[in-house]
């Protein structure tokens, strides 16, 4: 009888976990088909394009033809494209580790101080350059920047030192691009880590405390290890946007001067824009976002990994 009722109960747990299984699957299908239409069949047409040889004059005819890998072996054998993927990496790496520096800064400061107004409106100010429209802020530095009658050079004049021209020479385009980046989105990284400490946990400051720790062992053994998976997808996040740079080379450089400044976005651009090789430009695509992919693996693996842990404890 018992053994019985067992079975009964075990089944009715059973058939509701199947019920809900499938009103939760319901409610999310439409969601799951409309991102994958939208996010995975672009990336398969930029696939099958990068097989072809379409331009513009056989886009028109319709006359673009399947050319297997010629694209990929043109591409990897092209000087310019692997100048771009080092100007990218450069970019990426300076860009990532100063942002994360200056914003974990930014982070501790703020939450060392007191919740005082004043110190309200201060953060409100770090945050208004990730608030900004991307391209009025950079033009905004284009006038900055101007060799004549930029700010930047004539509070250098006061100081007696020469007119620079920061876009066009070799030597400064790259880190006058570079400034501006770190300066609209370091407030972002600032937002976010500051964010996860307002969860710290008072108890462990006080614990080191007790221990003896000074602030700097308390930074780097309690704080630090406390800020690591935020620091992670941060870094992950801002790693990928460095990585796809274009607005700000477009506005401030257009790649140059000697393609100083031209990122894998920019050579992408060119030779499907202005050099109307959409096969070749599908081709960079492709490669860059693989690229990209290899960057985010170790990341998207500790992922999976802690979800599938979670899960394990749950059951």
């Amino acid at each position: 009888m018992k053994t019985h009722r067992k079975k009964s109960l075990d089944y009715q747990l059973k058939k509701q976990n199947f019920q809900q299984s499938i009103f939760t699957n319901s409610i999310i299908s439409p969601a799951i088909i409309v991102l994958l239409c939208i996010s995975l069949l672009p990336i398969i047409l930029m696939f099958l394009t990068s097989l072809t040889d379409l331009n513009l004059i056989n886009l028109k005819q319709g006359t673009s033809e399947y050319i297997g890998g010629a694209n990929y072996q043109w591409a990897l054998t092209d000087s310019n494209f692997w100048s771009s993927m080092g100007v990218t990496i450069k970019f990426t790496l300076l860009a990532v580790i100063s942002q994360l520096l200056v914003g974990l800064f930014m982070a501790v400061f703020m939450h060392n101080q007191k919740p005082t107004l004043i110190n309200k409106i201060i953060r409100v100010i770090l945050l208004l350059p990730a608030l900004c429209p991307p391209i009025s802020m950079t033009l905004i530095w284009q006038t900055m920047f101007s060799n004549n009658n930029g700010i930047i050079n004539q509070i250098l004049n006061a100081f007696g030192i020469a007119n620079i021209n920061w876009l066009q020479d070799i030597n400064y385009a790259f880190y006058s691009v570079l400034i501006v980046d770190i300066w609209q989105y370091a407030p972002f990284v600032f937002l976010l880590l500051y964010t996860a400490l307002t969860q710290f946990p008072s108890e462990l400051e006080e614990a080191s405390k007790i221990d003896g720790a000074n602030k700097w062992q308390t930074f780097f053994y309690v704080t630090l290890p406390y800020l690591k998976n935020t620091i992670g997808i941060v870094a992950l996040l801002r790693t990928i946007d460095s990585f796809r740079l274009f607005d700000k080379v477009n506005v401030l450089t257009g790649g140059g001067p000697a393609n100083s400044t031209r990122t894998i976005s920019m050579y992408i651009y060119q030779t499907g824009i202005d050099s109307f090789e959409l096969g070749r430009a599908s081709t960079s695509s492709v490669l860059m976002t693989l690229v990209v992919f290899i960057l985010a693996a170790p990341y998207i693996k500790n992922s999976f990994n802690q979800i599938k842990a979670s899960i394990s404890k749950k059951k």
